[in-house]
């Protein structure tokens, strides 16, 4: 029993639905161990890595649940990728530089004693060593990590630990990307519908990008959430990076494209020839259908396949 505990007390584990929601038995048990007595002063301060030189790392549930939480990923994704990402259960990461940055984030935390399950969808496990021997290692579960001895250390919100997990694992960075764009597209499909209700038409295909700016002003958006929302965030620059098929209109159907990816421009408009290869790596362009369905186009024949009117 007390074995069966010991590996309990090391794994995390986080449900997947909606992404910050059920906390799993995993969690539970892991913060139900001896850190919930109660300590009326730290052991110490927060892990020091600053002779860390390797880093290794583990994302709970898993690198794929993270990666596409809820989402379509076998439609976003081939099956040699998914393989991929479900094979990667541990990251090993060795750049000083990025270890450095992480060592300095890591010295900010303030002790604190924690009142029940932290509210986060995912968390991730990081062990650091110097060459071969192993230094410490601790869980980061949002603005917060737990240790090795059962302490627990807050960061101010936007400092960043999760972002240099993500340079630490470049490996993941062009599926997040791909993600991203594919919900960017998400939204505003979701978002032409204000347009639809009590007229039955979309936006004018030749203004459609400055309706979708009117759009969300009105509602007081940020303005660079409306930036964000019309640019593929792996495109480099220009206004927007998406275009409309004139040809889909609210009762077409369901698997008419609505909107894909094109170069830099602004209310584009038009049909496959629009479409771009371009913007990811590896290559390949991200599409929603009139019924909100999500591709990843990576050749001209799967492009074709699509309805376009």
């Amino acid at each position: 029993m007390k074995a069966d505990a010991g590996q309990a007390k090391k794994r995390i584990s986080i449900s997947k639905s909606g992404g910050c929601g059920t906390v799993t038995l995993w969690a539970a048990l892991l913060l139900a161990m001896p850190s919930c007595v109660k300590v009326s002063e730290p052991a110490g301060p927060p892990p020091d890595l600053s002779r860390c030189t390797r880093v290794e790392i583990r994302y709970f549930p898993s690198i794929l649940d993270y990666v596409f939480p809820g989402v379509q990923e076998e439609n976003l994704c081939s099956p040699a990728e998914l393989d991929y990402l479900r094979s990667l259960e541990t990251i090993v990461a060795d750049d000083q530089e990025h270890i450095k940055a992480l060592a300095r984030k890591i010295r900010l935390g303030s002790y604190y004693e924690p009142k029940g399950l932290p509210g986060v969808g995912f968390a991730f496990h990081v062990v650091c060593y110097q060459n071969g021997e192993r230094l410490t290692s601790f869980s980061i579960l949002g603005d917060e990590i737990k240790t090795e001895d059962d302490q627990w250390f807050k960061y101010p919100k936007g400092l960043g630990l999760v972002a240099i997990l993500h340079a630490l694992t470049p490996q993941i960075g062009p599926f997040q990307l791909r993600r991203s764009c594919a919900g960017n597209l998400s939204r505003l499909r979701h978002n032409f519908r204000p347009f639809v209700k009590g007229r039955g038409i979309d936006p004018a295909p030749n203004k459609w990008c400055d309706a979708i700016v009117r759009f969300y002003r009105k509602r007081h958006y940020r303005q660079e959430y409306i930036r964000d929302l019309l640019k593929c965030p792996s495109a480099g620059k220009g206004k927007c990076h998406y275009a409309m098929n004139p040809h889909c209109e609210p009762n077409s159907p369901p698997d008419t494209v609505l909107l894909f990816e094109t170069k830099a421009g602004w209310n584009q408009h038009g049909g496959p020839d629009l479409f771009t290869f371009d913007n990811h790596e590896p290559r390949g362009g991200c599409v929603v259908l009139n019924d909100g369905t999500n591709k990843f186009i990576r050749t001209k024949e799967e492009l074709a396949q699509l309805r376009w009117k």
